[in-house]
């Protein structure tokens, strides 16, 4: 019962942590790959967006993004971007919303794609 009770208490302090957070959802209409490895994506009308480098770890406004995730917010991009589906892109900095200028850095750190 105890373990049970600490497990629910773990989940709600991971899933609450980031309560401040920004999101944005929408569809994705352009996904870039600059010849540096610089993944550039466009949200809805929004402005194209840096958000991390296929090819080496970086620190993105605050948010540290590997390569390797950064190669999968690919895929799943190209992939979104075929099927028409919304993504929710989660910023760090409850600043940066879906109004973040074009051509930018995004703080985020987690994508979702919402079917």
């Amino acid at each position: 019962m105890f373990k049970n009770a600490f497990v629910a208490v773990l989940l709600t302090t991971l899933l609450c942590s980031n309560a401040g957070a920004a999101m944005c959802d929408g569809p994705i209409t352009s996904v870039a790959v600059q010849n540096d490895g610089s993944l550039y994506i466009r949200q809805g009308n929004n402005g194209h967006w840096l958000l991390c480098s296929v090819s080496v770890d970086g620190t993105y406004q605050g948010v540290a993004t590997t390569a390797a995730a950064c190669r999968s917010w690919h895929a799943l991009f190209i992939a979104a971007q075929k099927a028409g589906t919304t993504v929710r892109l989660y910023m760090r900095d409850p600043a940066q919303t879906c109004t973040l200028a074009d051509w930018n850095a995004a703080s985020v750190y987690f994508v979702e794609d919402l079917g």
